[in-house]
């Protein structure tokens, strides 16, 4: 993990997406970042904070995810854990009113204590969205999800790329990788899709390149503990 300087400890790392076909990434550092055009709400499960047995333990109702894990997952924290939480912010994005026609996007950060923390989710229009997460010493991303809106003709279950993106602007796989660049997102960082098409959440390694295999869905492989 590295550790940030006092500069990047007030950095704000937003996301922006923007286009009609599939979502688009646009990584930004923006001090003073503030959407006003957006609703947005705070989702903060246990204060705020994800740390013990998050959403995963052996009492009723146990389940456990079943897709193999990626060959890359970040340092310090549990991928049961980190998907469980993925999906509960998932269901959250899929029970708006919104999610067919608006997309919406959130950070997971490990903190210095080695906790998780969600960022707000934060909603855009039907074609972009804009999320960020500010950063303190010790602080480092994760995961990123955001939802795609359905589109005709297209896989919106894929992270966008430099080749599909409507307006020719990078997609998510460029911007994914200059994010990873400025050294705010762990080596091993998870990346997951909400396709509002299909109801699934899709998991892939950090896309620093295209990508054209759909990813395990998250949101269909659980199966009772034991």
């Amino acid at each position: 993990m590295q550790n940030l300087t006092d500069e990047q400890a007030e950095l704000m790392a937003s996301y922006s997406s923007s286009d009609t076909s599939l979502p688009s990434v646009t990584v930004t550092a923006d001090q003073n970042y503030n959407d006003g055009n957006y609703n947005y709400w705070d989702y903060s499960p246990g204060g705020g904070l994800i740390g013990g047995g998050g959403y995963t333990d052996n009492g009723p109702g146990c389940s456990k995810h079943t897709s193999a894990p990626p060959p890359a997952t970040p340092k310090n924290v549990d991928l049961e854990k980190l998907r469980d939480l993925v999906q509960h912010l998932a269901n959250d994005m899929g029970a708006q009113p919104y999610f067919k026609t608006n997309e919406q996007g959130a950070f997971i950060i490990r903190e210095a204590s080695e906790e998780l923390r969600v960022t707000t989710i934060q909603v855009g229009g039907p074609n972009g969205v804009q999320y960020g997460a500010q950063l303190n010493a010790g602080d480092v991303i994760v995961a990123s999800l955001h939802s795609h809106t359905p589109a005709d003709g297209s896989i919106t279950a894929l992270p966008s790329n430099e080749h599909n993106h409507v307006d020719g602007g990078p997609g998510d796989t460029v911007d994914a990788a200059r994010l990873m660049k400025e050294g705010t997102i762990d080596p091993g960082a998870l990346y997951y899709i909400v396709d509002a098409a299909t109801r699934g959440t899709y998991e892939y390694i950090w896309p620093t390149s295209d990508v054209s295999i759909v990813g395990s869905n998250i949101a269909t492989d659980t199966v009772p503990c034991g």
